[in-house]
């Protein structure tokens, strides 16, 4: 365990909620845990760790994640809860990544770049045909923003910022740019409703606060900052050289026929958008 993070356990500026979160969050640095602080590398290269993603509950969500008794425009984390709307909460660590579905639909990656930069099929990004926004016009590949939040009660989860909701991702990385460190305010993650010619959805919604958190909450914060960007540079330098090997985006069916990589049973892209 992290003797630094142990001793803020017994800090009286952390609530009993943060000092149980605290000590889970000691439990998955231990050595008996596997990849980076303990916790699975995600090898979907949508982000560093394996964690509970936040998502939106749609109209037509069929999330096996999403818990039965979430209505339309709530918010629910895939480990199957519900989660206070809005949520308070801070960013610790934020990236860009490209994405690029198969044609029709499909719910197979036909190409993707955890960093925004380098594609696992087509190559650089902002020389391939496909990157999103060419010339003002919107193409096949679609850009994402990603960020590792912590609630207030010391919660981890991956938020995507895509599609409709992408101008709310932009909000918040708008905020944490005015601070020292990004985590020196709470923000509140909530949801609006929107409606287009398929119906009503519901996109992320940022809003700033003026309130900070404590001291010792931001201690852990930047710890955590710290251990997620190690990390992911030990990610996308492992993506880099599968890259160079041509391994980066397909996986090996079990006949030795090639398929194109799949990473969730449903789209991380949001159907009603």
């Amino acid at each position: 365990m992290d003797n630094n993070l142990l001793a803020l356990c017994d800090s009286s500026e952390l609530s009993e909620i943060q000092v149980a979160s605290l000590r889970g969050l000691l439990q998955k640095f231990s050595p008996a845990g596997e990849g980076p602080m303990g916790l699975d590398v995600d090898e979907g290269l949508t982000g560093p760790l394996t964690m509970p993603n936040l998502k939106i509950k749609q109209r037509m969500t069929t999330d096996v994640g999403c818990p039965d008794e979430a209505h339309d425009g709530d918010l629910y984390i895939t480990s199957g809860d519900l989660v206070e709307s809005p949520l308070k909460c801070t960013p610790l660590y934020v990236w860009t990544s490209h994405i690029m579905w198969e044609p029709s639909g499909g719910r197979n990656i036909e190409c993707q770049s955890p960093d925004g930069k380098m594609g696992s099929v087509y190559g650089a990004c902002k020389e391939c045909p496909n990157m999103p926004w060419r010339d003002g016009k919107k193409q096949a590949c679609a850009k994402t923003l990603n960020a590792i939040i912590i609630s207030e009660n010391m919660d981890l989860t991956q938020t995507r910022f895509s599609g409709s909701s992408y101008t709310a991702g932009k909000n918040l990385v708008k905020f944490v740019r005015s601070l020292p460190e990004m985590w020196n305010k709470f923000y509140l993650l909530g949801t609006e409703k929107r409606k287009n010619d398929k119906g009503e959805f519901y996109i992320f919604d940022v809003r700033a606060t003026t309130e900070s958190p404590s001291g010792d909450f931001q201690k852990v914060a930047k710890h955590l900052c710290e251990q997620i960007s190690d990390a992911r540079k030990s990610m996308i330098s492992d993506f880099y050289t599968r890259v160079e090997e041509g391994t980066a985006g397909t996986t090996e069916a079990e006949n030795g026929e090639v398929k194109v990589t799949v990473i969730n049973s449903e789209p991380s892209y949001d159907e009603d958008m």
